[in-house]
């Protein structure tokens, strides 16, 4: 996703991953996360070969393929993610943005910033020698996040509390 939002992805998984596993609806495991930053919609180069997971229904599994941003993956804000049940109806990253709307400039942005937050937090624990949570960073209480950060003597900015001063839309 920071790849992505970066500009910066240049095939589907990390490039040290032969596959990719690929699905054509949101799953149950990935909600969480997607609820906070979105998710990656993505259409195959032509000639990519695909294969359905014999143990798990629309879960697919291709090459780790090179890919051009914007034409084989796009981004989908966590409003549109989760208004859309499955994603195999689309026919190209170009209907998808169509479909989050006039807004979707302005809310890449905007992701692009609080995942980098997001990151430099992690980064902040890592430096200090503190152990990653059990669970993903998102899915740690904000109680635990804070205090982790200030037990690593750095300042929340993903996990910080809203402002009491900030305008409410």
């Amino acid at each position: 996703m920071r790849d992505f939002l970066q500009g910066a992805l240049v095939t589907l998984s990390h490039p040290a991953e032969r596959v990719v596993f690929l699905a054509s609806r949101g799953l149950s495991d990935i909600h969480p996360g997607a609820s906070c930053f979105g998710g990656l919609v993505a259409f195959l180069p032509p000639g990519t070969p695909l294969v359905r997971s014999s143990t798990e229904a629309d879960v697919y599994v291709a090459l780790n393929v090179p890919v051009k941003l914007e034409k084989d993956v796009t981004w989908v804000p966590p409003r549109v993610w989760q208004a859309v049940a499955d994603w195999s109806g689309f026919g190209s990253a170009g209907e998808v943005r169509d479909a989050c709307g006039p807004s979707l400039a302005e809310e890449r942005l905007d992701m692009a910033q609080q995942v980098n937050a997001y990151f430099e937090e992690i980064s902040h624990l890592a430096r200090a020698g503190l152990p990653y949570p059990a669970t993903p960073w998102y899915a740690t209480p904000r109680d635990e996040r804070i205090s982790l950060l200030q037990r690593a003597g750095a300042e929340a900015r993903w996990s910080a509390p809203p402002s009491p001063t900030a305008s409410v839309p």
